[in-house]
């Protein structure tokens, strides 16, 4: 097996100018941290997402195969040893964050052929180059195979007891104890070492923040958590007019636009997904999405593997003209972008960029009502345009903060050789 994470770095950089990704965990962080930056098991886990797995498999390159299968290896491995939860394996539709509840679990057997590939692996080595080329340390090696075998044996103990009808691997690890003593050392100066009556000083600490309230004649009582979150929408201070989009092509694609068509299907099925909680008429729910079997027939052969890969079973497939209005929605935005990206800093864009899509809708010969409750699409499409933007602008920022970092980094590097 031979993995790289060269391989990584160049959907990103093909990726890196794109609103929508296949692969949107990867950040500049995550693919070029610095030495402490490498600790940090937030960004690590970016690396080993299942949807970079899924963007490698997706261009079909038998060169990318091996890095496919590592992250698909590291990925199972941490979902196994991360249960913490006897639900989110069920609510998630991930079958391998499911609590143990039987020894003939295959998850068993693959954390002992995992066992024997650290073996193996802490053997490897690559002939004419450095000896620990393509290997952990033999610390992290150590850590790794003992980690793995000592849950193996605890599940299988735990299993075999009567009184356990299920075991949660998650719940054998340090971290939550970890963060906790962490806020105790922050509430007492960074101090490393700190002593039994600065912990009882911390924790007080702790719980009167968590039960803080604040009080106001008008609203009553509430927590300052959602003081801090909640923000009524003002109108908006951009007028319509100022966004020109005649230029918009909405019928055509480019040769970019049509290789994006899985994430078109896949982000309209999310947005119908997010509303049917809110869609009480469930005649409703049947009009916005389609059988699985029809939505590949609208779609292309790369469109089927890609939504066969994110598929666990309950994915949501959108209506044909959900996907036309996330489609309009996403050329006016990346149309507005591209000539006036200005006006994506005025306040309040959410309420007038909807404003402009809405109006483009109505071009777009959208047609089809509930016969339950008579409401149409169109009806229904305020509320989709607003999970679009959403997803949209959320990714601009990303984008923004990601390219701010870059020159930032470039700048401190400049600066450190100009000054020796």
């Amino acid at each position: 097996m031979h993995a790289s994470l060269g391989h990584l770095r160049d959907i990103y950089r093909q990726e890196s100018k794109s609103i929508i990704k296949y692969a949107p965990k990867l950040t500049f962080k995550s693919l070029y941290p610095s030495n402490i930056e490498r600790q940090n098991v937030g960004l690590c886990l970016k690396i080993f997402d299942a949807t970079n797995a899924n963007a490698l498999k997706r261009l079909n390159d038998s060169a990318y195969d091996g890095t496919i299968e590592f992250i698909q290896i590291i990925n199972k491995w941490w979902s196994i040893m991360n249960v913490k939860s006897p639900r989110k394996g069920y609510e998630q539709l991930e079958e391998n964050s499911k609590p143990f509840e039987k020894l003939s679990d295959d998850r068993l057997l693959f954390l002992e052929k995992c066992i024997e590939w650290i073996k193996e692996w802490k053997k490897v080595s690559i002939s004419g180059q450095k000896k620990k080329l393509g290997k952990l340390t033999s610390e992290t090696f150590c850590s790794f195979e003992h980690t793995t075998n000592t849950i193996k044996d605890i599940i299988i103990h735990q299993l075999q007891s009567s009184t356990n009808s299920y075991v949660l691997t998650g719940k054998y690890q340090t971290d939550p104890l970890e963060g906790r003593f962490g806020q105790y050392r922050q509430l007492c100066g960074g101090n490393y070492s700190i002593s039994v009556e600065q912990i009882l000083q911390a924790e007080k600490k702790l719980r009167i923040t968590s039960l803080l309230k604040l009080h106001s004649k008008k609203y009553g009582s509430f927590h300052l958590k959602e003081f801090l979150c909640d923000f009524s929408e003002k109108e908006a201070s951009v007028h319509t007019s100022e966004f020109d989009i005649k230029g918009v092509d909405f019928y055509n694609f480019t040769e970019e636009e049509e290789d994006l068509i899985p994430l078109y299907v896949y982000l309209s099925g999310y947005a119908v997904y997010k509303l049917k909680p809110y869609l009480q008429c469930n005649d409703c729910i049947k009009l916005l999405s389609v059988e699985k079997e029809l939505i590949f027939e609208l779609t292309s052969s790369a469109a089927k593997e890609y939504l066969l890969d994110v598929d666990k079973g309950k994915l949501t497939y959108p209506d044909e003209d959900i996907v036309k209005i996330f489609v309009a929605s996403y050329k006016i935005f990346k149309f507005i972008l591209t000539e006036n990206e200005g006006l994506l800093h005025l306040e309040n864009i959410r309420t007038a960029l909807k404003k402009v899509i809405l109006e483009k809708i109505h071009d777009l010969n959208i047609t089809g009502i509930c016969d339950t409750c008579q409401r149409t699409k169109e009806d229904h499409s305020q509320k989709f345009v607003s999970v679009f933007i959403n997803i949209f602008l959320n990714n601009y920022s990303k984008l923004k903060n990601s390219s701010a970092k870059i020159s930032k980094g470039k700048k401190r590097k400049l600066d450190i050789i100009s000054s020796s």
